[in-house]
């Protein structure tokens, strides 16, 4: 079994015997896919697009998410914020589905505080632009400008003594930082 990294959407294998193969195609947040290939005497070149493992649902609300938080902000930092959701998702301590994330309101000393203020002021129902969409699509593909961050808030708007600025601070894009 031979096993390569694929690099800009692009991978290469050398020195296969002719034949057909089944190769395999896996990324996390897309469905994984398994096609034919026949290797000849030349260079064998096979397109196969990705399909995200996600609703049409979840995508329009992880979008509308991006562009409550993130509208004013630079793209970078809209495809930051789409990345930290996808963040929480492989994270033991978050819910395992962008609804689940997105949603997720936790129970502290008797209060709810809502993980998104979108979610709590209703502008979650909003539409999303066309930068919100393309941001999400590009944290799909992997662009995690975060640097790994689970979660994000504005400095100035946030107090002194709030939990967050314990956090140990990935990178300030814009108005927000980026925290594990």
């Amino acid at each position: 079994m031979a096993k390569t990294t694929i690099k800009d959407g692009t991978f290469t294998l050398e020195n296969l015997p002719y034949g057909t193969y089944a190769v395999t195609i896996s990324r996390d947040f897309y469905s994984k896919q398994t096609v034919p290939v026949v290797i000849k005497a030349d260079s064998t070149t096979v397109e196969v697009k990705m399909q995200a493992s996600f609703t049409k649902a979840e995508l329009d609300l992880l979008a509308r998410l991006v562009h409550a938080e993130a509208k004013g902000e630079p793209y970078k930092g809209q495809v930051a914020v789409a990345a930290t959701v996808l963040n929480r998702l492989r994270h033991p301590d978050y819910p395992d589905t962008i609804t689940g994330v997105i949603n997720q309101v936790i129970v502290t000393n008797g209060r709810r505080y809502y993980q998104y203020e979108p979610v709590l002021n209703g502008s979650i129902h909003q539409p999303a632009g066309e930068l919100a969409v393309s941001a999400v699509w590009d944290a799909l593909a992997g662009w995690d400008p975060s640097l790994g961050a689970t979660g994000f808030f504005a400095p100035a708007k946030v107090g002194s003594g709030s939990w967050v600025r314990t956090r140990p601070v990935t990178i300030t894009i814009g108005n927000h930082r980026f925290f594990k």
